[in-house]
């Protein structure tokens, strides 16, 4: 049985309400956008492959993320210390009951997009599972050597965004709306996905609801790195590989 328990709620925390949550949001959205529709553009221009591109401009925004949530702990007072930051992250090793809330993450995710992919086939229309500044086609063999570069903006982008929006927001979003904190946080985490385009922002609101959900009910930002970290790493390298169906 799937429970959660009382005593992972961080206490002493300032509630983030709907402003502070896109103001958080909204900050990194729009260092995004401008990352991905200015920035990006003009690096290919200039003859750089467009995925390493990405990783180029992506990455030091995620490294501002894991930046900002240190900015943020120390503001509350954590000391920068291992143990304090890791317990006010609630970053937690996984235990039994953790791998059954990334369970019923995964299968939400796998349950909706399934919905959303069939709904699309049935009205007509095509959801894009890469960003819109991405070809759908697999990396050509003299390109693999981009999956190596990839694994240091992988490991950036995860911990950036999971100590950050889950780590650092989440506890505050809990003591602002309760129960529904998830909720918030997702919207909030939706919003930050605009510059991919709409078409996929659509196919990522199954994973995004159902993990920022999994990651309150569990009380453990661990399980928002491992759902995440396994979505995206998979899924970007499938992609990479075999080209988006």
């Amino acid at each position: 049985m799937l429970a959660v328990s009382t005593s992972v709620r961080v206490s002493g925390v300032r509630p983030l309400f709907w402003i502070g949550t896109f103001g958080w949001f909204g900050a990194f959205a729009v260092a995004m956008l401008v990352a991905t529709w200015a920035v990006l553009p003009a690096l290919v221009a200039a003859g750089i492959d467009p995925l390493l591109a990405w990783f180029l401009v992506a990455g030091p925004v995620f490294a501002a993320m894991l930046v900002g949530s240190a900015v943020a702990l120390r503001r509350e007072g954590v000391a920068l210390r291992w143990q304090a930051v890791a317990e006010r992250l609630r970053l937690r090793p996984l235990t039994r009951a953790d791998l059954r809330w990334i369970a019923a993450g995964f299968a939400l995710t796998g349950l909706g997009s399934a919905l959303l992919l069939g709904l699309g086939e049935l009205l007509g229309f095509e959801l894009r599972l890469v960003p819109v500044f991405f070809t759908e086609e697999p990396l050509a063999r003299g390109q693999l050597w981009l999956l190596l570069a990839w694994l240091p903006v992988f490991v950036v982008n995860i911990l950036g965004e999971e100590l950050l929006w889950r780590g650092v927001l989440l506890p505050r979003q809990e003591q602002a709306f309760g129960r529904h904190g998830w909720l918030a946080n997702a919207i909030g985490w939706l919003s930050f996905h605009i510059c991919f385009g709409p078409s996929m922002m659509l196919f990522l609101v199954p994973m995004i609801f159902a993990q920022a959900w999994a990651c309150q009910r569990s009380g453990n930002t661990s399980v928002g790195v491992a759902i995440h970290g396994a979505i995206n790493g998979v899924g970007f390298v499938v992609v990479s590989l075999l080209g988006s169906p």
